[in-house]
């Protein structure tokens, strides 16, 4: 098989991945919101929402610059990986990534990680 074939059925795949996953979520989202006894309601307990992201103070600085290091170790590798194997993502995709020795060093650090982790989420 060609690699613009290989290409374009590694496109599809992705496309019908995303059309499945959409699906799923608007009948789960249609079940759940169609429940007679669906009462959801969000309470803003302060008056800036993310002020729990945006407080640094409250944050283990050297658990995030850890996590932070790794996150930037792990990404520089991979693209190194892809450019000089571009066929990488298609044969082994994003996954290859849970299976880095950082990767499971930050995953391995628990719940402490999990704040850190969201800032870097949310500040992305």
């Amino acid at each position: 098989m060609s690699k613009n074939k290989k290409i374009i059925i590694g496109i599809l795949i992705a496309v019908l991945l995303i059309i499945s996953v959409v699906v799923v979520y608007k009948v789960i989202e249609k079940s759940v919101t169609n429940r007679v006894d669906f009462n959801f309601k969000v309470d803003n307990n302060s008056s800036i929402p993310v002020d729990t992201v945006n407080n640094k103070e409250k944050l283990d600085t050297q658990i995030l610059e850890k996590i932070a290091k790794n996150l930037q170790d792990i990404m520089a590798e991979e693209i190194k990986d892809e450019q000089e194997n571009p066929q990488i993502l298609i044969t082994e995709g994003w996954i290859r990534i849970f299976n880095k020795e950082k990767y499971k060093k930050i995953i391995s650090i628990g719940k402490p990680a999990m704040k850190p982790l969201y800032y870097i989420l949310y500040k992305s």
